[in-house]
């Protein structure tokens, strides 16, 4: 077998194995797109997991599909802000359908959302709440992603916490999603250093190299 084909077939077969290790949760409110989100409301939405104790964090994204403005002026604006923590005042007396059911690969959650009103009078009902992850404003039909910072993937890790949500206007929408991607986490303890993707791939790439020279010397 050509050694330079074999070089990259096993590269094939790591990128794989790494891809393999990635789990991806995802979570819906249980009103999928809150409402349409109009303008005399705003949202605490909740969420209660637990991951898994062999994976860690490695991205966060919150989504808002086809969103947009019916309208513009100064007051209008869409605040999201991600919470710590979200405590549900009504937790002894829910439903049983509080319990938001089994996702993808099996895990369970919970979520629930809590609604209140507002006079529509402007401003951020969150401010000073967590972390501000953006603004909104637009009246252009599109996909509104916040990736969450990795200093914040704590909140996320510990099973509790949620975001606030405040539409200063009419904003339509068709579903809002949020999704945590997870890799295996190393074994705790010293141990062999586990090698990065981009290490393994320029290791390959260099093993490669000296392959591909002793053949042209040859």
């Amino acid at each position: 077998m050509n050694k330079l084909f074999f070089v990259f077939l096993v590269a094939l077969m790591v990128i794989g194995c790494i891809a393999a290790n990635a789990a991806i949760y995802t979570f819906t409110p249980t009103d999928s797109d809150l409402g349409d989100l109009p303008h005399g409301n705003f949202y605490t939405w909740g969420i209660q997991w637990v991951m898994p104790a062999t994976e860690v964090i490695t991205g966060a994204t919150l989504t808002y599909k086809d969103i947009y403005d019916t309208e513009h002026d100064i007051k209008s604006r869409l605040y999201t802000h991600l919470l710590d923590s979200v405590v549900d005042p009504n937790a002894a007396n829910r439903a049983p359908n509080y319990v938001n059911g089994v996702g993808t690969g099996g895990y369970s959650y919970k979520t629930i959302t809590i609604t209140k009103t507002d006079a529509d009078g402007g401003g951020d009902n969150f401010a000073g709440q967590g972390v501000l992850l953006g603004t909104f404003a637009s009246q252009t039909k599109q996909t509104l992603v916040y990736n969450v910072d990795p200093a914040q993937f704590a909140w996320l890790t510990d099973g509790n916490f949620g975001f606030g949500i405040d539409p200063d206007c009419h904003y339509y929408n068709c579903g809002v999603q949020f999704k945590i991607t997870t890799a295996t986490a190393p074994p705790p303890g010293p141990g062999p250093t586990v090698p990065e993707p981009m290490s393994i791939m320029l290791g390959i790439m260099g093993l490669g190299s000296v392959v591909g020279l002793k053949r042209f010397r040859r």
